[in-house]
């Protein structure tokens, strides 16, 4: 039983010092710097940060003494915390007190004891900051202060600790959650994963999916690094891959190469990224099986590549075509016009009274063969890019006109400027070969050409001539080669006409998905009419 009384507050007191769970932790560097600065600043070889418990004084920090603690009912800092201010004792051999005690009389030998009381945040007096010399002395008032205010920084470390304390245990306790909501999330997800190590590489945690998917049972999954499922030559690539990771980005993304279980290689697209998979640096790798996709692209490619070798054969059949085409005009036409020249001109100086007529007819025939050398110019040149389709069947009806040969009218529907040039270019050579028709075969005087762009491209060219019987006549070179312009885009051709009703050709070609709607609308729609623009 101690020789002094218990405060009065004693229950509340020793709740309030296991409320800072500070009793037989370890050595603290904090509370010894404390406990140095007191002894220094009393000028005393003694001072310790002590702790009184329910039947023990507990010293968190000692100079000058090695015991760990000591009884509390002869400690004199057992009085010191029935104190408002401080317990100073100037000679205890001489205070009835303490002059029979053990620790003065023997043990440390106490003569002169100076201690203030450490309170609780609550104001519980919990423990002291106290000085021991053993001779007499006094102490002057700014020592005294200066313990106080050691032991205020006492109250401060006490509740830093319990703060840190809470906290930690606060984000043990929310780890523990992440960690159970992220386990249930990666043994929930579909997509195939896996956890492995930084450092080593070695395959940490794995869902059942990428058990299913690679063939390995959970036991033999974890006995792999991630080497282990590449082949030789893929291994520099992942180092180089792994050190981009730890270098530049939290996630990363590639493609590679992995083998199942059966030896089977699959590619899979991996995304990577950085975790912390219970207090380890780890990274969290979910794979995509693309092997399929990649098998597709290669598809892909090499009925790209088959179908540029077709489009260029066929570019290459439509310039023989084009090139034996211009070639007849050159014979058939302009070589026939130039020859009947020579025979008028030949008629003109042998019989003087024919010479007018022969001359006009010459006259004649020669506009014609500039008409069809002009046209044959203008199809080997119209190839160019930024190609105008409204400006190239505007000149071709000028040419027309020149002649007077037939009246033409041409309207458009929608932007058509803004098709493809190679589409421009194969609806002009279209009209050029269908007016060509007209006017050497059809004896028409009037030529109706409609250009629209909307969900297809549609282009019907109309003449009043004499016609003809579509199922007993063969087509001629010009209908042929506009079937083969129409085809190589997929499109229709047909021929309307009958014996003296004319012919009305329609081209019609698709657009595909509807990529290329026509951005006008019908009352965007112009005409030009011999070749003189206006509204329609």
């Amino acid at each position: 039983m101690s020789q002094f009384p218990l405060p009065p507050d004693e229950q509340q007191r020793l709740l309030e010092l296991h409320h800072y769970r500070i009793l037989d932790t370890e050595k603290e560097q904090e509370f010894e710097e404390l406990a140095e600065l007191a002894a220094q600043v009393a000028e005393c070889p003694v001072a310790s940060i002590t702790f009184i418990d329910q039947h023990r004084q507990w010293f968190k920090a000692r100079i000058g003494d090695p015991s760990p603690q000591g009884p509390r009912d002869i400690s004199f800092c057992t009085l010191t915390i029935l104190e408002n201010e401080a317990l100073i004792v100037e000679d205890a051999t001489m205070d009835q007190r303490f002059a029979a005690n053990p620790d003065v009389t023997g043990g440390l030998g106490i003569v002169f004891y100076a201690g203030v009381p450490v309170y609780s945040a609550r104001g519980f007096k919990i423990g002291t900051v106290c000085v021991v010399d053993h001779e007499p002395r006094k102490l002057s008032d700014a020592q005294l202060i200066s313990l106080k205010l050691i032991s205020r920084q006492v109250t401060n470390l006490l509740e830093l600790r319990l703060r840190n304390s809470i906290l930690k245990r606060r984000n043990e306790i929310m780890l523990a959650e992440s960690e159970r909501s992220f386990e249930a999330y990666f043994s929930g997800d579909a997509q195939p994963k896996w956890i492995y190590e930084t450092e080593t590489l070695r395959i940490l945690q794995v869902n059942e999916p990428a058990i299913m998917m690679y063939g390995y049972t959970r036991q033999e999954f974890l006995e792999l690094s991630v080497f282990d499922l590449r082949d030789d030559p893929e291994k520099k690539h992942i180092h180089q891959l792994v050190r981009t990771l730890n270098n530049n980005s939290r996630s990363l993304t590639f493609e590679t190469v992995h083998r199942k279980r059966n030896g089977e290689k699959m590619t899979v697209e991996v995304t990577v990224t950085n975790i912390l998979y219970k207090g380890k640096k780890a990274r969290l790798a979910t794979m995509t099986d693309i092997t399929e996709k990649m098998k597709m692209w290669a598809q892909a490619r090499h009925e790209a590549l088959l179908l540029k070798e077709r489009m260029d054969q066929a570019a290459n059949i439509a310039k023989e075509e084009e090139r034996d085409h211009i070639g007849k005009e050159l014979h058939d036409n302009i070589n026939q016009i130039l020859a009947s020249t020579k025979l008028y001109l030949e008629i003109a100086g042998s019989n003087p009274e024919m010479r007018e007529d022969m001359i006009r007819l010459s006259k004649v025939n020669i506009v014609e063969a500039m008409t069809e050398i002009r046209a044959l110019s203008r199809s080997l040149v119209a190839a160019k890019d930024d190609f105008s389709l409204t400006y190239s069947v505007e000149e071709l009806i000028k040419s027309y006109r020149i002649t007077n040969i037939f009246r033409v009218e041409c309207a458009y529907t929608g932007y058509v400027e803004e098709l493809p040039d190679d589409i421009k270019l194969t609806l002009f050579r279209i009209i050029q070969e269908a007016v060509n028709n007209s006017s050497k075969y059809a004896k028409a005087s009037e030529v109706n050409v409609s250009i629209s762009y909307t969900d297809i491209i549609r282009v019907i060219v109309q003449d009043n001539g004499q016609g003809f019987d579509p199922s007993a006549r063969r087509h001629g070179i010009g209908f042929k080669n506009i079937e083969n312009r129409v085809s190589f885009y997929n499109g229709k051709v047909k021929i309307d006409s009958a014996p003296g009703r004319g012919c009305k050709l329609t081209v019609e070609i698709p657009m595909d998905g509807g990529e290329h709607l026509a951005a006008g609308r019908e009352d965007d729609a112009y005409r030009h009419v011999n070749g003189r623009p206006g509204k329609e």
